[in-house]
């Protein structure tokens, strides 16, 4: 069976072929992936609760098997009713799941998938897809990434604090705790934070601060921060603070009744001490860097 899963995750992933696939499993099997693939073409697929389905089968199998006024031919029947069951099962558990990922600790890295789209993940962020992503585009990410998504199925983004569905576009993505922010570069976008949804445009952005929501705009071509610098509009010194110990590797001990304070400006990737006094000098506010630790005080 485990064989077969692989032959029907990789034929529906489009590495093999018809021919290919008719060689490889029996031609009742082949058949029940014909039906399989079918299925799925029809719709847009919504995710399944695959544990739930997986233990109702089993249950099924479990009552088929415990049943003796069954004919010998119903028995047949059912038990071949209850393989393509678990077939479809197997396949839907690799469309739907999620394969091996990518973190990044001190470097923002770019990677290009077979769609053509690309993402760049932020410094100290994970990223992760479903493993039939051809079928499903999914992603589920934490922390910072920026996609220019190649068109083709709906491609959604899913964090902690909220989700992002789009087509083709090009996009960036700041999710930590408490905090979503979404910025439009081009194209469409629609980001999706608990109570609230926005569609963007070129040029339009989002965020959500606890339970704030608020739109803005920018003039910006791509984020900042893929180069050697994150820049900010308006945004909580917490968050701002966040990314520069990100960025650096450090903790940051300062004053709580800062966070909600915004901040508009920019720090180098480059620099430490440049950075520091980019964000904290505005503020009003001084700093000791030690061994691992950066104590910020009045």
């Amino acid at each position: 069976m485990e064989s077969n899963e692989h032959f029907l995750a990789d034929w529906l992933d489009g590495k093999i072929t018809d021919e290919e696939l008719r060689h490889l499993v029996s031609p009742a099997d082949f058949k029940s992936y014909l039906k399989i693939r079918r299925t799925l073409s029809l719709s847009q697929i919504a995710d399944p609760d695959i544990e739930l389905n997986l233990a109702k089968t089993k249950q099924k199998l479990a009552e088929g098997s415990k049943s003796r006024r069954l004919t010998r031919a119903k028995r047949f029947l059912y038990a071949a009713a209850i393989a393509a069951c678990i077939l479809i099962a197997a396949a839907l558990f690799n469309i739907f799941s999620f394969g091996a990922g990518v973190r990044t600790n001190s470097n923002t890295t770019g990677h290009v998938w077979d769609d053509g789209t690309m993402i760049t993940v932020g410094t100290g962020s994970s990223l992760e897809r479903t493993r039939l992503y051809s079928l499903n585009r999914k992603v589920r990410m934490d922390s910072q990434a920026y996609f220019e998504v190649s068109k083709g199925r709906l491609f959604k983004v899913s964090t902690p604090e909220g989700s992002v569905e789009v087509l083709g576009t090009k996009f960036s993505v700041l999710s930590r705790e408490g905090y979503f922010e979404v910025i439009c570069y081009e194209g469409h976008v629609r980001a999706i934070s608990k109570d609230f949804s926005a569609d963007l445009k070129k040029g339009d952005a989002f965020r959500r601060y606890h339970s704030e929501s608020e739109n803005y705009s920018v003039a910006d071509q791509n984020p900042g921060w893929i180069g050697q610098e994150s820049t900010f509009l308006k945004t909580p010194v917490e968050i701002v603070i966040d990314r520069l110990a990100t960025q650096y590797g450090y903790e940051i001990d300062y004053p709580q009744e800062i966070k909600p304070v915004r901040f508009t400006g920019s720090f180098t990737h480059g620099d430490l001490d440049k950075a520091l006094q980019s964000v904290l000098t505005p503020l009003g506010m001084k700093y000791e860097v030690g061994r691992e630790t950066i104590r910020v005080y009045p």
